[in-house]
Parts: structure tokens; sequence; C-alpha cells
């Protein structure tokens, strides 16, 4: 579109803004401040669980001998710190304790000797057959028995070094175990990872200690507060997506390693000037927001948008904090079809509405049309649709046959076929006209209305919405 085409298509968006101020209070129009608050715009995508690796520890036996019982013998039971996990039969372990008994008395007895360095020399003995014991895994209650009682023990228990789940069992009943054999594995769930499959053109967003939320399919409606800890540097090949590593405390220990779900990371936007997304009517040459000036009036403003997050929308430029503005101006106030003419393009109908010249009938352009939706924005699914329709003059326009035709253009490249959406809308009323339909999927929509009285076309407007709630 040329500059002057543009022009003058803005020329008739305010004025028949200008115009539309009656048929605005008429449907009753709500409005909204404009106010500055912070918005973090959120990053979803799936997730599962998985292990820290951090909590990792294995048991490893540092002595020979065999194993006589065993009470954790089973994979994923939950063992207590401190808690044995299984018995062994130890004779290297008798032996060494044996010896520090020995070397213990010997002590004792040489402590009071005349002969220099004998004493020394015995209690050497004993710190040797100590950090002996040391070395072969037996903890410092054992060794404090062992000074108290003065019996050696054939069976040693081996117990958790920390609380977890047994990830790994190989130790077995009856098996001979040898020193640097590895028994048990143990993981701790808490903390807990969840690993966040974010998508390749939102990694830059993302950094570590960002606060993340997430929901597991185990758990319907609850909801886990974590952080970022930790950004993959390997985006698949296939999937265009990174790992994003989040750490939550997992204190009740509810998460487990496999469990899948949701997690939301929110990212800080900082404060922005907002209006209710239903605020800001897209024209195709720019965005209006409908400021009201008292008396039931409304300027429409020019205004630069930003990104929207949920049902707000930033403003750059065109509005200041405080000022009101209309919400319900997002869906059409006004017949495109004048807007066109305006602009010297008529642009046709979508396919299955007949144009104003196609027919024959007779148009009245002169009428006018105020069309909304609840809610608002649309969204994919059930929405209801309301249309007032009056003649220049303000006067109602009853009586009439009103169709309204919602149509999305196929597109291949996403495997999606076209749709139309038809709405028989049934007269309420003072020209107030209302009707359901349902949108098969949000994005950007086509939208004509059509009204016939008596054969002839007495109304018609064209627009766009986009439609919330995805694909």
């Amino acid at each position: 579109m040329n500059n002057g085409k543009r022009f003058l298509l803005l020329l008739g968006l305010f004025a028949l803004a200008a115009g539309a101020q009656q048929r605005v209070q008429a449907i009753g129009t709500p409005t909204a401040v404009v106010r500055v608050q912070a918005l973090a715009n959120p990053i979803s995508t799936v997730a599962t669980v998985a292990t820290d690796e951090a909590t990792i520890t294995t048991v490893t036996a540092r002595f020979s001998g065999w194993i006589v019982s065993m009470n954790a013998n089973t994979r994923y039971q939950h063992v207590n710190r401190g808690e044995v996990l299984c018995t062994i039969y130890s004779p290297e372990i008798y032996a060494a304790e044996r010896d520090y008994l020995f070397a213990a008395q010997n002590a004792q007895t040489l402590a009071a000797s005349p002969v220099a360095g004998v004493a020394a020399g015995a209690k050497a003995l004993v710190a040797d057959a100590r950090e002996r014991l040391a070395q072969l895994q037996v903890p410092g209650q054992e060794i404090a028995r062992l000074e108290r009682t003065g019996v050696a023990k054939q069976r040693f228990a081996l117990r958790a070094p920390e609380t977890g789940i047994v990830s790994e069992r190989e130790a077995l009943p009856n098996e001979q175990v040898t020193a640097g054999m590895r028994l048990y594995t143990l993981t701790a769930l808490q903390p807990i990872w969840v690993n966040a499959q974010v998508e390749e053109s939102a990694l830059g967003r993302i950094h570590a200690g960002q606060r993340a939320t997430v929901r597991m399919d185990a758990y319907p409606g609850r909801t886990f507060t974590g952080r970022v800890d930790f950004i993959n540097p390997q985006v698949n090949e296939t999937s265009r997506t990174a790992s994003v590593r989040l750490v939550l405390p997992n204190a009740s220990q509810e998460l487990t390693p496999g469990m899948y779900g949701s997690a939301t990371v929110e990212v800080p936007l900082g404060r922005r000037l907002v209006v209710p997304a239903s605020a800001v009517l897209q024209t195709g040459t720019g965005a209006l927001a409908f400021v009201a000036e008292g008396g039931g009036r409304f300027d429409p403003r020019p205004v630069e948008t930003g990104p929207q997050v949920g049902q707000q929308i930033v403003i750059r430029k065109g509005l200041r904090a405080g000022e009101r503005v209309a919400t319900g101006a997002n869906f059409l106030i006004a017949s495109e079809a004048q807007l066109s003419a305006a602009a010297g393009s008529y642009a046709p109908p979508p396919p299955g509405v007949s144009g104003s010249g196609a027919s024959g009938q007779g148009t009245s352009n002169a009428a006018q049309v105020a069309l909304t939706s609840d809610p608002s924005p649309a969204r994919k699914g059930a929405n209801t649709f309301r249309a007032l329709l009056t003649t220049a003059a303000g006067r109602p326009i009853t009586g009439a046959q009103v169709e309204l035709t919602l149509s999305m253009p196929a597109m291949p490249a996403m495997g999606m076929a076209g749709m139309t959406v038809r709405v028989a809308m049934q007269e309420v009323g003072g020209g107030r006209y209302r009707g359901q339909g349902t949108l098969g999927s949000g994005g950007n929509w086509h939208v004509s209305l059509v009204a016939r009285k008596n054969g002839k076309i007495v109304a018609q407007a064209q627009t766009s919405l986009r439609a919330g709630g995805g694909m």
C-alpha cells in the first residue's frame, strides 16, 4: 500500500472511531487503566526428573570376607545414614582387632618401663594398630566398643554412609568379598535434578539462577519450585532443543527419577508499561488504542506495542501510565468495507462470502458495525460473538439475517488444512445480534460479517482477529 492510501486508511480509522462513540457505549465497552508493572515472560516445556549426580555414593569393601546377612537386599530400598546394609564375616578385621587389643595391653604393661623409648614405642604400636582399623573401614564407635570390652568380633556390620535409595546392589548373600569390591550404590533424593528441554530460540533468555516452577503428572495441581543450575552447551540436531538443568530441594522426597511433567522458567522483563491485550486493535498498518476522554468519548491513538505476556501487552509508545483505554477494541469497532473503500482498495471477503457488488443486491455502506467477542480476545474453542448494527444516523438495524464467517487459510508447512467457521447470529433486540462459534485453533483468523434484510445487504464488515490458545 502506498503512502497516500495508508494516509486515507488512517483517516478512515479515526473518522469511524469518532463516529462509533455511541455504538461503543451501547455495547458496554469496559475500560482498563494503563499501568507500569513488573513482567516475567515464562518459557514452558516438557521436563523429566533425574538424579543429582553429586548425591551418588558408592559403598566399597576395604577388606576381605564373606557376606553372612543382608538388610539392604533390594534395589530402590530406602536406607538412612548409619543403617546396616549387610554383615560380613571377615577374618582380616578379626585379626586387625586382635592386633589392636594386643598392642593396647602391651602399651599398658610397658608404660612404666625404665628403659628409654620402650613406653613410647609401645604407644606408637597402638596408634599404628588403630590406623590399620580405620583403613579397613572400621568406624570409631566399633573401635570404642573394642577398647571398652576388650573382645574382637568376627562379624562386621557395613553401614550406609548417607541417606538415600539403593540404586545399584552388587552384594549377594554368602558372596565372597574382596578389598575394592563395590557392594552398593546409594542415591540421595534431595536435592534432585529436573531436565527441561528448551527450544534453541529461547536459550538466549535463560541463565543460571532464574526461578523455575515444575508440575508433575504424578501430582496434578501441585507446583514445585527450583532454580536454573546449568544449560547444556550441546543442542540436539533433530529436535533443536537443549537440556536445561533445574535443581529442586525436594525436601519431601516426593520427586523421583524418571517422573515426567512440565517446567516453566520465569524470564524477568523488568517494569514495563502494559495494557490488556484486548485494548489494542491491529489495523494492518499499525496498532490503535482507544483512550477514554470522559463523557463517553474515546480518542483513537496509534501505539507501538512490544511482546504479549499472558493477557497483557507491552506498550512502547503512545500511552501514559494512568490513562484509561477501552478493552473491547481489539476486535473491530467499524465496518472495514468502508475503511477499504476509503483507501481505494476494497479487500474481497473470505471464501464463501459474497462481496457487495457480486450479487447486485445493493449494500448500505453507511451502516456501522461493532463486533466483540467473549472471551476477549477470542480463544481456541467456544466463543460468543456479539454485533451491534446501526445506520449512519445511529438507529438500530433490526430484523436482519446476520452471518459471521471466520476463516483461516491452510498452512501446508505445518500440515494444517484451511478452516472456516460460520456463525448464524440471532437478534436479541435493539440492533444487537449474538451467536456462538467454535474456533479450531489459535492464531490469525479472517473475519467477515454480512447482514441482509429483504434480500439486500444492509451492512457488512471485514477484519481480522488473533485468537489465543495455541494451534
